[in-house]
């Protein structure tokens, strides 16, 4: 025979699961309501009406046309959220293409040091008389090394950074930043610098309702972003 401590906690529990039925049950019921509701009530509403007083037409046509109005907003809410949701399978499938890719970015990011040279280029569309290069730590902000290169003619310019600082000794390994600017008629100009990385992983951006790449060194790129797909 259970205890009295028992009979209670079983009372309760079956109380609570009660309750919360009828709660689910009433939830359930006021989704369910709308058009049987609305014609409901507005079937009541003309069976009760002042027959000295009757409804007016365009008050029955307002209402009528209301109704009408909130159906095809639902319809249309849920036919544009089974599209959205095609979208977004499609759009990620499609990013699943890009892992392993080789992408070029603006931003001069390497994941270079300990051996492992960093290398981007610079579009000089007009040349320059001269460029300072320049490589800093991605985290800190640190300068790691400069150089400074001559004149150069119109045209694509390969950078390469060997990895060491400007003491020579080699830079950890890690994510760094290569970044240029010219000197064209005495004046000094800051230019970008295109890097190649590998896409590592594609995630979804719920906010922006579309989907980023992650490539070397943990950076998170929109598609936009990327300027470049490569083999």
């Amino acid at each position: 025979m259970p205890s009295n401590i028992q009979q209670a906690a079983t009372n309760f529990l079956t109380s609570d699961s009660y309750e919360a039925q009828q709660r689910a049950k009433l939830t359930q019921t006021e989704e369910d309501l709308g058009r049987d509701a609305f014609l409901q009530l507005f079937t009541t509403q003309l069976q009760n009406q002042n027959p000295l007083d009757p409804m007016e037409n365009e008050a029955f046509v307002s209402q009528l046309a209301q109704f009408s109005s909130l159906e095809a907003m639902k319809g249309m809410q849920s036919s544009l959220e089974d599209v959205s949701s095609r979208m977004r399978d499609d759009q990620f499938l499609a990013g699943a293409n890009l892992l392993g890719k080789k992408v070029s970015l603006e931003g001069g990011l390497v994941v270079a040091g300990e051996g492992i040279p960093g290398q981007g280029t610079l579009n000089l569309p007009e040349g320059a008389d001269a460029i300072i290069f320049s490589v800093y730590d991605r985290d800190s902000g640190e300068l790691v090394d400069r150089e400074e290169m001559g004149a150069h003619s119109p045209g694509m310019l390969p950078l390469v950074w060997d990895g060491t600082d400007s003491g020579g000794n080699s830079a950890p390994y890690g994510n760094y930043v290569m970044s240029a600017t010219i000197v064209k008629d005495g004046a000094l100009e800051p230019i970008a610098v295109k890097t190649s990385s590998t896409v590592r992983a594609v995630n979804w951006n719920a906010e922006a309702q579309s989907i980023e790449v992650e490539v070397d060194g943990g950076l998170v790129l929109s598609l936009e972003e990327m300027s470049r797909i490569e083999i």
